[in-house]
């Protein structure tokens, strides 16, 4: 009688915990930070990349734009075999916008500046960078560990020559004190040597300066850069960005109440739990930040908390939810996270009108492109993995779904060693 041949269980192989490998770059995440590149901030990057929401995949005769083609494989064709050639080809990328490649007359820049509220890492941020390659991302953090986490990966980065962080700006705060014109005047003064008579001339340049901005080694580069152009590393003239993305702390502990959490090192603190950051503080600092009706906000929390204080705040300060994704650890499990697409409609202002920049005039006649219509909210599922733990033939590690691959194509590599796995 013949053995039956049995594969041994593979060994999952240890990765440096301080460091988080993408295709293009490396996250650097040995400081102590609160929290780390996880799941979370992977879902909602590559879910907002997507982008089937903005104005030019909206328009009538886009519907097969790359994003749109995009969406249909990730959330309507989700058992569609992920191609593993293609995700080794780190130099083929099946998601970007055509209508900036084409540079057609009229076409123009979505989004051109864009918010990450919560930056941590700076992980979602370099990943928008990366996607969307002529905006200007403000990144935005309350911690000092991640403000310094995030100071170094985007300057790393930069020095290596990508045209990824190049773009990204960086801001020590609470979201609730920040404003994108909160600009003052600072002189520099330079020194130099006449050649005849050896005397020294002084020469003060004025510059602008943001009051929570972070001094970035690319800034000499790239600010001088963006004067040039006649543009600003944020916002400053009506003070709106047209994408806003968070992953925000969603646990609803009181530290004061609880021991478990007051003993907790203060930067896993604030980044976790949400007495810095309720979910109503977030939704209101995204209806004063965001553009109205082309503006999208892009989210993932836990359930049933905060999710449903996401949703009443959101609801309450006249958000529109377009569209939310039901998040589950295999299909056939439960829900354990949502990720949300919200727009606020100019209509919402203009009722209650909370927006604490300088100028609050809403452009109609460039609202007036889009063709947004407020219809019922779209739900989609989606599923991190194939299997459960116990049903894999990898010890430690489990099978991603072809949504997750997919999605993640351009951005991750960590998926690739599953080509040959059956679960």
């Amino acid at each position: 009688m013949s053995e039956i041949e049995t594969t041994p269980p593979v060994e999952k192989k240890k990765r440096n915990k301080g460091q988080f490998v993408f295709k293009e770059y490396i996250i650097n995440q040995e400081l102590s930070i609160g929290q780390k590149v996880g799941t979370d901030a992977l879902l909602v990057a590559g879910y907002t990349c997507i982008a089937k929401y903005k104005p030019y995949n909206l328009l009538k005769g886009n519907e097969n734009s790359k994003n749109n083609q995009l969406n249909k494989l990730v959330f309507e064709e989700p058992d569609t075999p992920y191609d593993y050639n293609q995700g080794k080809n780190h130099n083929e990328i099946i998601n970007y916008d055509e209508e900036q490649e084409e540079e057609k007359e009229g076409n123009e820049i979505w989004p051109k500046y864009i918010l990450d509220i919560g930056t941590g890492t700076n992980v979602l941020s370099i990943m928008m960078g990366q996607r969307f390659k002529k905006s200007i991302i403000n990144s935005i953090d309350i911690d000092d560990s991640a403000i310094a986490q995030a100071k170094i990966n985007i300057d790393t980065i930069f020095k290596q020559g990508k045209s990824i962080t190049d773009r990204n700006y960086l801001f020590h705060t609470a979201i609730q004190d920040f404003k994108p014109n909160n600009f003052i005047t600072t002189t520099t003064t330079t020194t130099t040597t006449t050649t005849n008579n050896n005397n020294n001339k002084d020469d003060h340049n004025v510059i602008l300066k943001h009051v929570h901005g972070i001094d970035l080694e690319k800034n000499e580069i790239t600010i001088p850069l963006l004067l040039k152009q006649g543009k600003s590393y944020t916002p400053s003239i009506d003070g709106y960005y047209d994408l806003i993305i968070s992953a925000p702390p969603y646990f609803p502990t009181d530290p004061v109440n609880d021991l478990v959490v007051s003993n907790m090192q203060k930067n896993r603190r604030v980044a976790r739990h949400t007495h810095t950051l309720t979910m109503d503080d977030l939704v209101q600092s995204v209806k004063r930040l965001l553009r109205p009706d082309i503006g999208l906000f892009t989210t993932i929390v836990s359930v049933p908390d905060p999710a449903f204080d996401l949703e009443l705040a959101a609801k309450n300060h006249g958000f529109i939810c377009l569209e939310i994704i039901d998040v589950s650890d295999t299909p056939q499990s439960k829900i354990i996270r949502k990720m949300y697409t919200f727009k606020l409609p100019s209509i919402s202002i203009n009722n209650n009108n909370n927006n604490n920049n300088q100028n609050n005039n809403i452009n109609s006649n460039e609202n007036s492109k889009t063709c947004f219509t407020y219809g019922e909210t779209v739900k989609r599922k989606f599923a991190i993995y194939e299997t459960s733990i116990k049903e894999s033939t990898i010890r430690n590690h489990r099978k991603h779904s072809n949504q997750y691959k997919w999605m993640l194509n351009d951005f991750c590599n960590h998926f690739l060693k599953e080509e040959f796995l059956t679960k």
